[in-house]
């Protein structure tokens, strides 16, 4: 790896099996390999007939011709060539495999410097370049290790050409939902509720979304919503509660309630215009009084 020779021991009798388990390392420390016991190892050549026996040596090296990174991706740090070659009993040469194939996926870790992520990633991710598809291929996560920072992982089941690779593609919409209204808190059998929400769009991505009101459990009313990055749009809902009682109300996990008052509830404005009325007719029978009074 990079210069640095780890020895690993397998199997006599196929050639192929991986004995004990092995932590290998670059001379810096900063990538890794984990080949655990018992993991078959071979070599994949086409037209060989030594297909099936394990490579005399695998080889990492920086790659001098790496392929181009893929659209709305970039390629952090360096390339990596992992060449497999075995020798050829027929004239006693070394000969370089096609790829180098694992009977399990092996772990890989492959270090990077997290200053050179550019701003806008939004995922991370080893890959390696299939040349008959001329294409980078994600390989999943190893998530039997923790990647700390400055690390990737993956698992791999063949050996070829590597790197680590930022997404750089904009993030999915994600909505959000925020300030939840409901007026009046309380009403008459049959009066009408006003119940707002603002839905903002969070993501790297115009999307739609449809925003659902609750009523006591149950969905009484929906609207769908298109916004754009960092868009925000107010929705807007009435509800007519005809039995007294109280009303529990959701909107995307946003609660609040409502009650409607027994027997039409208590009308505080004619309440208050009577006393009002009431009072201004007691000051008009005073001063009439009074003048009657100085009248006589």
């Amino acid at each position: 790896m990079l210069g640095k020779v780890t020895t690993v021991n397998i199997t006599c009798g196929t050639y192929s099996m991986v004995v004990g388990s092995y932590l290998i390392s670059d001379p810096s420390n900063i990538n890794f390999m984990e080949l655990d016991s018992g993991i078959r190892v071979s070599c994949n050549r086409s037209g060989c007939p030594l297909c099936g026996r394990a490579p005399s040596v695998v080889v990492m090296s920086p790659s001098l011709n790496p392929p181009p990174a893929p659209e709305n991706m970039e390629i952090i740090g360096q390339v990596y060539n992992f060449t497999g070659y075995f020798t050829s009993y027929y004239n006693y040469s070394s000969m370089c495999c096609d790829s180098v194939i694992f009977g399990d996926p092996i772990g890989v870790v492959l270090g990077y410097n997290p200053d050179d992520l550019p701003q806008a990633t939004s995922g991370l991710a080893i890959a390696y370049y299939d040349y008959g598809q001329n294409s980078w291929i994600n390989l999943p996560p190893n998530v039997g290790r923790v990647a700390e920072i400055g690390e990737a992982t993956a698992l791999v089941n063949h050996f070829s050409t590597m790197a680590v690779l930022a997404d750089l593609s904009p993030s999915p919409a994600t909505f959000a939902t925020s300030e939840l209204s409901i007026v009046p808190e309380q009403v008459k059998p049959g009066g009408i509720v006003t119940i707002t929400a603002y839905v903002t769009n969070d993501g790297g991505q115009e999307g739609s979304t449809v925003v659902e009101l609750m009523v006591n459990g149950e969905v009484v009313d929906s609207q769908e919503v298109t916004l754009s990055t960092g868009q925000s749009q107010q929705v807007s809902f009435t509800f007519s509660g005809t039995d007294a009682g109280q009303y529990d109300v959701e909107i995307a996990g946003l609660s609040g309630e409502f009650t409607v008052l027994p027997g039409g509830g208590f009308n505080w404005l004619w309440i208050v215009i009577g006393i009002v009325v009431a009072g201004g007719l007691a000051a008009w029978a005073i001063i009439t009084g009074r003048k009657k009074s100085a009248t006589t």
